[in-house]
């Protein structure tokens, strides 16, 4: 029986930060910095494919937010989660929006975001539920 005085066996927490930045092309590379910052802290040794895995979908879903979501603020959530680095976006848009894959042609300079999200996550999601604005979500293997 475990007694109140003495502490639980627990596990130490995961390395995490949260920031908010403002919704504008220049915070996605500070957005894109923080990933790799974060990564870094990591107790096992990551190849440089993880890491620029991670940079890719941060990118994505930080700018679709910046381009997409009329937002003034957006939050940028990183955990490290086992052998996985849970990425979270959530806007502060005045309307909430569902997201979606597009078919881009071969020509078009966008429209590809969400593809590269889909096929370099291990699962990826979006939450309208929020009274503004969107969360986007996505878990990104630590390890190949």
């Amino acid at each position: 029986m475990h007694r109140l005085d003495q502490p639980a066996s627990v596990e130490p927490p995961s390395p995490s930060t949260c920031v908010t930045l403002r919704a504008e092309a220049r915070s996605v590379p500070v957005a894109r910095r923080l990933v790799r910052e974060l990564l870094r802290t990591c107790e096992t040794k990551l190849t440089d494919d993880v890491a620029d895995t991670a940079s890719i979908v941060v990118t994505e879903l930080f700018t679709n937010a910046v381009v997409h979501s009329g937002a003034t603020t957006i939050r940028l959530s990183l955990q490290i989660m086992g052998e996985n680095l849970w990425v979270e976006v959530a806007d502060d848009g005045l309307h909430r929006r569902r997201i979606h894959e597009r078919s881009a042609m071969w020509v078009d300079e966008n429209g590809r975001g969400l593809l590269l999200v889909r096929e370099l996550s291990q699962a990826w999601g979006q939450d309208t539920s929020c009274l503004r604005g969107t969360r986007v979500w996505a878990a990104l293997a630590l390890t190949h």
